[in-house]
């Protein structure tokens, strides 16, 4: 099921923009729930979030996210919604065992093989545009290297955020 949401109208938003922290948005854009096989019968749970653009545009890429904190709330909008409210499509993946996908979440056992998964698939469907980048931070980071062991040729840039304390 589809649903459109608007940016500017969350409270994700009034609280970022409380802070100055985000640009205001250039478009809405529509969630759908998306379940994506893995090859040994799980169903990774998913939102894909497809920016509203006129008929002349195109979105600007393709934003992979994988983690397992969930897609809701401040990790949407950290992880998504800042990205497609300017024109980027985002595929928003839960790992394993986590936020509505299926099976057990180990940590760092199972996310290269999935997102090698993930990857297949996102290549199987009309919205792919032949190229990607990945994007997180914290565990959302761990996944991008788990993926950068055997990088697919398609993805063209990871933006691994970390903190040093």
């Amino acid at each position: 099921m589809a649903s459109t949401e608007s940016f500017e109208g969350s409270e994700a938003r009034a609280t970022a923009n409380l802070a100055k922290i985000l640009p205001p948005e250039e478009n809405t854009y529509t969630v759908s729930e998306k379940r994506i096989p893995m090859p040994d019968g799980v169903e990774l749970a998913a939102d894909f979030y497809q920016p509203d653009l006129p008929a002349d545009s195109k979105p600007h890429g393709l934003i992979y996210v994988l983690g397992p904190y969930g897609r809701k709330g401040v990790m949407a909008l950290l992880n998504a919604k800042c990205f497609a409210a300017h024109g980027y499509m985002v595929l928003f993946v839960s790992c394993r065992g986590t936020a509505g996908s299926e099976g057990t979440f180990v940590a760092a056992m199972t996310e290269q093989a999935d997102s090698q998964a993930v990857v297949k698939w996102m290549r199987e469907q009309p919205w792919y545009p032949g190229k990607f980048v990945t994007f997180g931070a914290s565990y959302l980071g761990y996944v991008q290297w788990a993926l950068l062991r055997d990088p697919p040729e398609d993805l063209i840039a990871s933006v691994n955020l970390c903190s040093v304390y």
